[in-house]
């Protein structure tokens, strides 16, 4: 069931003795997880990155630049929503066969990782960073769902539900759910990068 804001904390028990966490962001194409990151990136001070940016960094500007034209990593990064299938099987290939590879990429400079698509990376990524907090942003109720071509990851897999379900051009719906939020999880210190 879907609600318009708030937020469901899904997995007490492991939240509850928790002190120190990296955070994975994630939800399907346009439901605002880029959105929430620079809320808390902004509000917060905890820095993130998403996967496609870092992915662009390391390899598939370079590598689509000359098929499709790029003159920028920008625009590559840009064009991704237009290729959602095609970016998700070159991640999971750049990380076959370390699943973690591009996470390790991402937690070198940045507590949070903004866009985890593919189950099998994250459930990689859980057990190597076993201190991982998972949290879906759900829009359900104003964007249609993803294809599980370009997204095998799903709300049963998080332990925390962020809704965005609010039509707010001024964000505060979401920027509130992130405060309540991150207030709920007083006690737990986001790894920061060395």
């Amino acid at each position: 069931m879907s609600m318009k804001s708030g937020f469901t904390i899904k997995n007490h028990v492991f939240l509850k003795d928790l002190e120190s966490a990296n955070l994975i962001v994630t939800g399907y194409g346009q439901h605002g997880k880029d959105t929430a990151c620079e809320i808390i990136e902004q509000d917060f001070g905890l820095s993130f990155i998403s996967s496609s940016m870092m992915a662009c960094q390391k390899f598939l500007y370079k590598k689509l630049k000359p098929i499709y034209g790029y003159t920028s990593i920008e625009e590559c990064f840009k064009d991704r929503h237009n290729k959602r299938d095609l970016w998700h099987d070159e991640i999971f290939d750049y990380n076959t066969p370390l699943l973690t590879r591009l996470s390790r990429d991402i937690f070198a400079n940045h507590p949070i990782y903004c866009g985890a698509r593919n189950r099998p990376e994250l459930l990689a990524i859980k057990e190597e960073r076993p201190h991982t907090i998972v949290i879906w942003v759900n829009a359900d109720l104003r964007k249609p769902p993803e294809s599980s071509s370009s997204m095998s990851i799903t709300e049963d897999d998080a332990d925390i539900i962020l809704y965005n379900n609010e039509e707010d051009e001024k964000l505060n719906s979401l920027r509130e759910n992130i405060h309540e939020l991150m207030n709920a999880l007083p006690k737990i210190k986001i790894h920061q990068p060395l």
